[in-house]
């Protein structure tokens, strides 16, 4: 009997460590993976109630917005660690559920890109890639934000043609994908004070407008009205080919940072990872 006490004790100790373990290690995979599956997989694409129009078919697009990954500046490491890690989870678990065809980024990619130095600059869009990773199947485009480049009077040419350089993201794009079409703009150039990047983004915005009216009223061939009247808009089309704008309205896709009415920033909220 004396022996046999010692013994339960040890076998007890060791199912206990085990089960201990195996425990441990069941939560650390859920609660880092399994989690991210067993709420996606409720969501679904929406059911189109109506017939999509002739020569138009449904696309299958996803929209996020202020990534705000962390710099060097702001933020803890184990803060930036652990949102990044579930966002980066977070988006290529509905990559795997949901593989839609195109991503839409809506602005503020990046926390400190309106201070960080070039060789910043290009981590933070390594690091981008790195955690947006998108398969080949699908495409994916960026919309500039206010933390990205700064508000409109702390743009900077340098910035402005940084993120549009390395991101593929002049300030007005036209996104065509089989007869569906997205107007992607930088927010910033809206100001309306005829500097260089207003006066451009404008222009191009009135390029898009006019192509539609055009084809709208007159049916025009859609090369024709691109090579009048969008020579310096950045078109992408699927297999590169200009299809004809619909007479329909167009889905204009912008970040927007708002204010107060006297022009200062509204308080930022505190952030939870």
């Amino acid at each position: 009997m004396p022996l046999l006490l010692p013994r339960l004790r040890r076998s007890f100790l060791n199912n206990f460590v085990s089960r201990l373990f195996i425990g441990l290690v069941f939560v650390y995979v859920y609660c880092e993976y399994l989690i991210y599956y067993v709420t996606q997989i409720q969501c679904g694409w929406a059911i189109l109630s109506k017939e999509p129009a002739i020569g138009v078919e449904p696309v299958y697009a996803m929209v996020i917005a202020d990534t705000h990954l962390l710099g060097s500046r702001n933020g803890h490491w184990f803060d930036k660690w652990r949102r990044e890690w579930q966002m980066h989870r977070a988006f290529q678990t509905a990559m795997t559920l949901h593989n839609p065809e195109v991503v839409f980024v809506l602005g503020d990619l990046f926390d400190e890109g309106q201070w960080c130095p070039e060789k910043e600059f290009n981590d933070y869009v390594e690091r981008f890639y790195r955690f947006f990773e998108v398969p080949e199947t699908t495409a994916m485009y960026s919309v500039v934000g206010n933390h990205d480049i700064g508000f409109h009077y702390r743009i900077t040419p340098h910035l402005a043609k940084r993120f549009e350089r390395r991101l593929n993201s002049p300030p007005v794009q036209l996104v065509t994908i089989r007869g569906n079409h997205f107007v992607l703009i930088n927010s910033m150039a809206m100001e309306g004070d005829g500097c260089t990047l207003c006066a451009r983004t404008v222009a191009e915005i009135a390029n898009i407008s006019i192509a539609d009216q055009v084809y709208a009223k007159e049916k025009k061939d859609w090369n024709n009205i691109a090579g009048q009247l969008l020579c310096n808009t950045t078109l992408y089309t699927e297999n590169q080919t200009l299809y004809a704008l619909n007479p329909m309205p167009l889905p204009y896709l912008k970040e927007i940072a708002y204010s107060k009415s006297d022009g200062t920033a509204c308080p930022r909220s505190p952030r939870s990872t």
